[in-house]
């Protein structure tokens, strides 16, 4: 029973390839596909291979989904169902792969701009057996610091039995296969997205293990691949209560690994542990299907050592042989495991999630759902730290729509989420997208009528006076600044809320959110001023930190420190104005940062402290009266 599971998800995705029409389980759902919907419009645009692509008309607006790229026909060239989703390089390109199409119809690696010129990086052979070329990647890829893309593919290879094998893509589409083949295990099926550690050794699991061209015999093995020889870290016992890992590795940046194995039996699935050295341990067990089914979905973890994941059935609304949505699960560092949300709660909820989740600065959860959803093609969805759900977005709303999203989902530095869709499309052949979580702009108007909803204000207005707005479903914050600024993202801090620059007077400012959670329980400002500081030794070589001074910025108590040194990017000599604030809505903290050159600190101080002190933090749950109306600069 064991090497049938593997089988199934295996062989099927492969009957799904040359079909091209169906999501990888088969998530059909009984749901009208024709309901009318209430969700952002959609309009035409050109992609880069002549399909018709539905954009809307402003990307990343707050709660808009933008369809950036649809994959070519199946009669083309182009790729077709992407099942790993995407990845952003250091470039700030998208990559990752199709489990079909390109030149030979066995799929594809792929690059995309943000604003969606798609190119083919390289078209996977024929020959796919023993002894030829990787074929159908189900996994997305990885960069490593040199700027070459790795990944898995479960089937070909150029060893003796071909049931997968890793693969390297140069920045010139040059391909290189690693063999997952060692003395003494045949490790097999490799379906999931490598890791890549600060040395550049590559990290990854397989689904089946075995001897010789079998292959398909034991559970799955965890692997690592360093100067270009494969190892072994782990290789699951086929006598143990669950099958292989589906999914692949997160890592703590201390050398421990995580992941999940599927269900088999009684057991609904295991979230393991896995050490450098190879040694194992079983972080939770699955008890039920009550508890949760089958955690195939890359995992998530939080700076406090919490897990984050999901299950593909299960939960509280388990129907067995009529319905089996899912969950969405948090388990402690000492192993107890919550249940924050079963997916069947509702007629238009999500229902099999199978990509990886995601986390924001404040502690909520994202991820998709393979189905469900008001028209039967999936979710995107947000889950607080509390449990509370909230639909995103429906898959499926129009016919050109994107259909069943899968794989990895990413959060940039802006606020935007990006992933991709199996199916729809124009083509049918699936989609990437991306789902604008806020909105930041320069705008003229001194009062924000929509400063209560999730919609900011959308006038960009780049170089005049006005407010800079950040918006979230949970608030807005703000800056006023003088004509001459303009939004700066290439000088944005990752993560941060607020980005802006006055680039002729060398000024520059950031406002960075983060929660009290990722510091530690009960964290004061002082505790979060010395994570800042911390931050700092990334940034400047010996930052000289001067005396700390209490302050109050918008009603938002906190400190202000003033640090010298020296950037490690240019080498050129820098003073920053720190402020960290409480804000009002805890346990939400701010760092209000600007920055100049040395030499340039007198001339622009004064107007640099000005932006820093226009900062409010206005919270719809709790209006702050006296900032009815927002200034000017």
């Amino acid at each position: 029973m064991r090497s049938t599971k593997r089988v199934f998800y295996v062989v099927f995705s492969l009957l799904l390839i040359f079909s091209l029409m169906l999501p990888l389980f088969g998530c059909s759902s009984s749901k009208s596909k024709s309901a009318t919907t209430s969700q952002s419009s959609t309009s035409t645009k050109s992609s880069a291979s002549g399909n018709p692509s539905p954009s809307t008309s402003s990307s990343g607006a707050v709660g808009q989904e933008n369809l950036v790229y649809s994959f070519g026909p199946a009669s083309g060239t182009d790729g077709q169902h992407p099942f790993g989703g995407v990845m952003l390089g250091s470039d700030g390109i998208l990559y990752g792969t199709t489990r079909a199409g390109g030149a030979n119809g066995t799929g594809t690696v792929f690059k995309l701009s943000t604003s969606g010129t798609e190119s083919i990086l390289y078209s996977f052979a024929v020959n796919g057996g023993p002894g030829g070329d990787a074929r159908f990647p189900l996994g997305g890829v990885v960069m490593d610091n040199s700027g070459n893309l790795w990944g898995t593919a479960s089937y070909g290879g150029n060893d003796n039995h071909g049931n997968g094998t890793v693969f390297e893509i140069s920045a010139t589409g040059k391909e290189t296969l690693y063999s997952l083949v060692t003395s003494t295990i045949d490790a097999t099926l490799p379906c999931s997205t490598l890791v890549v550690d600060a040395a550049g050794n590559i990290y990854g699991t397989t689904n089946g293990s075995g001897s010789g061209s079998s292959g398909s015999s034991g559970a799955g093995t965890v692997f690592k691949i360093s100067g270009g020889v494969t190892s072994i870290l782990y290789a699951f016992s086929a006598a143990a209560p669950t099958n292989g890992p589906f999914a692949g590795l997160i890592t703590d940046g201390a050398g421990n690994f995580y992941g999940t194995t599927e269900n088999t039996g009684p057991s609904g699935g295991q979230v393991f542990q896995i050490t450098a050295a190879g040694v194992e341990s079983t972080v939770y067990s699955f008890t039920s299907r009550k508890d949760g089914f089958d955690p195939v979905g890359l995992l998530a973890r939080d700076s406090t050592g919490n897990i984050y994941g999901t299950t593909y059935a299960g939960g509280a609304y388990d129907q067995p042989g009529s319905s089996s949505p899912g969950t969405v699960f948090k388990i402690s560092p000492s192993g107890n495991k919550t249940t924050l949300y079963s997916f069947g709660k509702s007629t238009n909820d999500g229902e099999k999630p199978y990509g990886s989740v995601i986390l924001d600065s404040s502690g909520n959860l994202y991820g998709t759902t393979n189905a469900g959803g008001a028209y039967g093609y999936g979710t995107l969805f947000k889950v607080s730290s509390s449990g509370t759900m909230t639909i995103l977005y429906s898959f499926g709303a129009s016919a050109a729509d994107g259909q069943n999203p899968s794989g990895a989902i990413l959060l940039d530095s802006a606020g935007n989420i990006w992933g991709a869709t199996q199916n729809g499309g124009a083509n049918g052949t699936g989609t990437v997208f991306e789902y604008g979580l806020v909105n930041k702009s320069i705008a003229t108007q001194s009062t924000p009528t929509a400063r209560t909803s999730t919609t900011v204000m959308t006038s960009n207005t780049n170089g005049q006076s006005g407010n800079v707005l950040w918006g979230s479903p949970e608030g807005l914050v703000y800056i006023s600044v003088p004509s001459g600024w303009n939004l700066n993202d290439a000088e944005l801090y990752p993560g941060a809320a607020i980005g802006v620059a006055d680039d002729a007077n060398s000024v520059y400012l950031i406002v960075t959110e983060r929660a009290q959670y990722e510091i530690k329980t009960n964290a004061t400002i002082d505790d979060y001023l010395a994570a800042v500081k911390g931050s700092f030794a990334k940034i400047l070589n010996n930052p000289y930190w001067g005396s700390t001074s209490n302050i109050t910025i918008g009603g938002c108590k906190g400190l202000a420190v003033q640090v010298s040194g020296t950037k490690i990017s240019d080498g050129s000599n820098v003073v920053y104005f720190v402020n960290v604030l409480t804000g009002v809505k805890q346990p939400n903290f701010y760092n209000v940062c600007g920055w100049t050159p040395s030499n340039m600190v007198d001339q622009n101080k004064a107007t640099l402290e000005k932006v820093i002190n226009s900062f409010h933090e206005v919270w719809p749950e709790k209006p702050n009266t006296s900032n009815t109306a927002i200034p000017n600069y």
